[in-house]
């Protein structure tokens, strides 16, 4: 019987990538394409992005009582997620 593979991962460099300005900006970006389905700046719904103690994080905010209620209401955050793919 063959011997199995023994697979080392480099713990340090996961979390120097997770932690990265471009894997920042790029959750940035899908943070924005999101809030912009939402309706954007104008509709209530802004981003913010930030790197963490582990990993860079990016949210869409629903901001005004009106995109709060929108949200509320309709569930808007969440359809528009599969605007954050590919």
């Amino acid at each position: 019987m063959a011997k199995q593979a023994r697979i080392k991962f480099n713990l340090t460099a996961y979390r120097q990538i997770r932690r990265s300005a471009p894997v920042e900006r790029m959750l940035g970006g899908k943070a924005r394409q999101i809030a912009n389905a939402c309706g954007g700046d104008d509709a209530g719904y802004y981003t913010q992005s930030s790197i963490g103690a582990t990993r860079a994080r990016a949210v869409v905010i629903a901001g005004s009582g009106e995109s709060i209620r929108d949200n509320a209401t309709n569930n808007t955050l969440v359809k528009a997620l599969d605007r954050g793919r590919g």
